[in-house]
């Protein structure tokens, strides 16, 4: 069987197949006059495809250069003929996996640290396994290539990795052998390289390999999005303002959605640090999309969707692409990730039950509909999220990331709040692993935590709130429409002050508790 990695208008590609790995290309590549187009994107692609002698078993497309959703389209229409599956995957997804090709048997819970570093930049990735022990990317920054040194020891200290996996210019060698003498990092390991290329076309070849073509896929990141936002002019103050469509690393397959405001056509961009210097050394942004589209005035409506190979589209007047309904079949389960509950294709009109899970110390979405009872996925991949608050950021996080954060910045996080509210601070058992500080003021719990901006406190009501408002959120993105209604289910009775605390957080987000549950 053959699988196969290519970098999206390029002349060669890398290939794997029952003789070892081969390196394809074309002698010196078909003329090309001016800019990439459609049709001249299309004529390259059939003629690198057709350097393999059979039908391909995967072949993995490489965005490198954040192409625009029609040249991602055309570069998989033409490999449909060649490949029985094809995976479009961002840049960040082929370096890290080019990084783990030699890593097996991974231990539970295992982090991992992998660095790049280029004459460019240096870009710092911590990878940590869910709680089923599927690998996802917890942290991303980059930096400029000289402070290698400096934020090695930040990342390798506040996460203290399992393995450290460095991705290195040959020129730099230097660097990363000053480090390993410095500091001693466990299980390190170093993959240098003298072109760029090779890193990304090697990284998609392996991305294309399951445990018997070579590579073991519990090393398998799972696919996601570059991301999208747009720009809009605030009609009163005149300023443009950033609109986020899709966060970055959004699982797939997943909505593209509007935004709040009036009706207008917008142009779709990658995100802000994806914008790119041009001749003139000045920041350009990045086309998502060739022409503009007409948005309504609604966040809750789908504009466009990313599809489990992780080909975007965008809707032309409202309609979904013909070939969305055969994509289920036509991608394997190695391939792909389970479709949402409810999404644009399906059109019942039956309304969903929705019930708020609460288990110890994790949360969940029960959604029944249609006679199909069915619990919500998180970005994770997990039907259920864990509890915890992290205020280590500006912006609270909840979840994962929050429990990731605990390890280190325990003072930040707030977790056990089921333990805790509606009771009087002389009846809950103070655990000494609490980073936070509970307090009494009239009456009244409060948490006690450490933010950005010094110790602050919060209300037993605005904690509930958090959870609640993330739980609303994704659920709404799943059904693509506003909920106003929940049940709530606990393991274990509530009594009326903690009903109360439930009912003040709904009222926050705009939501009614038609009725509380014990889950048995």
């Amino acid at each position: 069987m053959v699988v196969a990695g290519y970098l999206l208008y390029n002349t060669n590609m890398r290939v794997k197949d029952e003789n070892g790995y081969r390196f394809l290309g074309l002698p010196n590549g078909p003329p090309s006059k001016g800019l990439p187009t459609v049709s001249s994107l299309k004529e390259r692609a059939e003629l690198v495809f057709q350097l393999v002698p059979e039908k391909m078993k995967n072949l993995v497309i490489i965005d490198s250069t954040l192409s625009s959703f029609e040249m991602i389209q055309a570069c998989a229409e033409v490999a449909e003929k060649y490949a029985k599956k094809i995976m479009v995957i961002p840049s960040l997804l082929a370096r890290l996996t080019y990084a783990l090709e030699y890593m097996r048997d991974p231990p539970k819970n295992e982090i991992l640290l992998v660095i790049t570093l280029t004459s460019a930049f240096v870009e710092f990735v911590i990878l940590r396994r869910n709680q089923k022990e599927k690998l996802y990317i917890s942290e991303c920054e980059s930096y400029e290539s000289n402070k290698c040194n400096k934020m090695f020891g930040k990342y390798y200290n506040q996460n203290t990795p399992d393995s450290t996996i460095f991705v290195v210019h040959k020129s730099l060698s230097h660097i990363v052998d000053q480090i390993r003498h410095r500091l001693n990092p466990k299980n390190c390991f170093i993959r240098s390289f003298d072109k760029w290329d090779y890193v990304l076309l090697f990284g998609g070849m392996l991305r294309a390999m399951d445990d018997e073509d070579g590579f073991d896929s519990k090393y398998h990141i799972p696919n996601f999005s570059n991301g999208y936002e747009t720009i809009v002019q605030n009609r009163k103050t005149k300023i443009d303002d950033r609109h986020v469509l899709l966060p970055e690393r959004s699982a797939l397959p997943c909505n593209i959605h509007g935004f709040d405001g009036v009706s207008q056509k917008i142009k779709l961009y990658y995100p802000v640090q994806y914008y790119y210097v041009n001749n003139e050394h000045a920041l350009s942004r990045r086309y998502a999309i060739e022409k503009f589209m007409p948005v309504s005035f609604s966040s809750k409506k789908a504009i466009g969707y990313v599809d489990e190979r992780g080909v975007p589209y965008v809707y032309k007047n409202g309609e979904v692409p013909k070939k969305f309904g055969s994509l289920n079949q036509s991608v394997s389960k190695s391939f792909s990730q389970s479709m949402p509950l409810v999404n644009t294709i399906q059109t019942s009109v039956i309304s969903p039950q929705i019930k708020f899970l609460f288990c110890d110390n994790f949360f969940s979405i029960e959604v029944h509909q249609n006679g199909i009872t069915k619990l919500l996925k998180d970005s994770f991949d997990n039907e259920w999220t864990p509890m915890y608050l992290s205020t280590v950021k500006e912006t609270p996080e909840i979840g994962e990331n929050a429990k990731t954060h605990y390890q280190r910045f325990s003072k930040h996080v707030i977790y056990d709040v089921l333990k805790i509210i509606g009771k009087p601070l002389n009846q809950i058992m103070i655990d000494p692993k609490w980073g936070f500080e509970l307090t009494e003021i009239n009456g009244s719990v409060y948490f006690q935590v450490e933010t950005p901006s010094g110790t602050r406190l919060f209300s037993q009501e605005i904690v509930i709130a958090a959870f609640l408002k993330s739980m609303k959120l994704r659920i709404e993105s799943t059904l693509e429409s506003s909920i106003s209604a929940i049940n709530v289910s606990t393991n274990f009775e509530l009594n009326e002050s903690q009903k109360s605390v439930f009912q003040k957080a709904a009222a926050k987000n705009n939501l009614k508790i038609l009725c509380f549950f014990v889950r048995k």
